[in-house]
């Protein structure tokens, strides 16, 4: 008696975990890698040396090291790195100019058909043949800055529900159409972290989701293709470029609160303002569907991505060697 008495509470247990709160629809295999990272960067060791000499005595080289850690190519030229910090002509150069390059191709790390993640490409990018060329009274630390700046896209997807009578009776239905979905991001610093679908009358029904920068706080993001100006009155930040990839039955959604790069509704410009992040809602006619089924949500995010790395080194004062 007390055998069943014990089995029948475990029974009770697992019946009320099971009706425990609403979790998002998984979507089970998940066509990406994920993560929140695009291109990381470092000072190659040895370059810069930790000294060097003044009066041009010495020469060196600064030396990065780029790694692709999320899941865009990053073409070559669709990016730039930049030595700020110090003065151009103390180090040799006749400009600014000197001190910026363009950063090569760069795949991004993929996933498999088998399920196994290839790791994304490395790159590098040198400058040369720098002197420091005043004539110093003692040694004196100087930082590097690299200032890294390229255009970047996370792909996202999520499963909704598509039924011509979203109001209509669900108990036998195949999906839902109310709730919370799960979201898949490829690797990439802006996500979307939130979709939700609910219905909207007959024929329609309207998804709500939230884009959000997970990347280095200390990191920034700019309209794809523009410098990273970071003054406050550049009217390039936090903007992401927001294009809708998939329609249903040819019907591509209709979508507030962009700014418009063209008359396609279902694309354009969405501010993050001071980078919180920020809600679109899309609507979805159904008008030509005659059956109930999951369809892929699909949304590209590009964007430029902006982050830094820093490195000290002390130019010694030749003369007091």
């Amino acid at each position: 008696m007390k055998k069943i008495s014990v089995l029948l509470m475990i029974l009770v247990m697992l019946f009320v975990v099971g009706c425990g709160g609403k979790e998002p629809i998984k979507q089970g295999v998940s066509p990406f890698i994920g993560g929140k990272m695009g291109l990381t960067g470092e000072f190659i060791e040895g370059a810069p040396p930790k000294q060097v000499y003044d009066q041009g005595s010495s020469s060196f080289a600064i030396g990065l090291k780029f790694e692709n850690k999320g899941e865009h190519f990053v073409e070559a030229g669709n990016g730039y790195v930049e030595i700020l910090g110090i003065n151009s002509k103390d180090f040799g150069l006749s400009s600014q100019a000197g001190l910026k390059k363009d950063i090569p191709g760069i795949r991004g790390s993929k996933k498999n058909t088998d399920g196994t993640n290839l790791p994304g490409d490395t790159s590098f990018v040198e400058f040369a043949g720098l002197k420091y060329m005043p004539d110093l009274k003692g040694n004196t630390d100087f930082k590097f800055r690299a200032n890294l700046c390229y255009d970047y896209k996370t792909q996202v997807s999520s499963k909704i529900c598509v039924n011509k009578n979203p109001l209509g009776n669900v108990g036998e239905a195949i999906c839902k159409v109310t709730g919370e979905k799960d979201v898949e991001n490829s690797g990439g610093p802006v996500h979307i972290t939130m979709l939700k679908e609910s219905p909207l009358g007959e024929n329609k029904v309207q998804i709500l989701f939230e884009i959000e920068h997970v990347g280095d706080k200390d990191d920034m993001f700019y309209r794809v293709g523009t410098d990273c100006n970071d003054a406050i009155i550049n009217p390039d930040k936090y903007k992401v470029f927001l294009k809708v990839t998939s329609d249903v039955n040819g019907a591509l959604p209709r979508c507030s609160g962009l700014e418009q790069g063209n008359s396609v509704e279902s694309e354009g410009f969405v501010t993050l303002f001071n980078g919180q992040k920020r809600a679109v809602i899309c609507t979805l006619d159904l008008s030509a569907v005659d059956s109930v089924f999951e369809e892929l949500f699909t949304v590209d995010l590009s964007y430029r991505y902006h982050q830094f790395f820093e490195k000290s080194i002390e130019i010694q004062d030749v003369s007091a060697s």
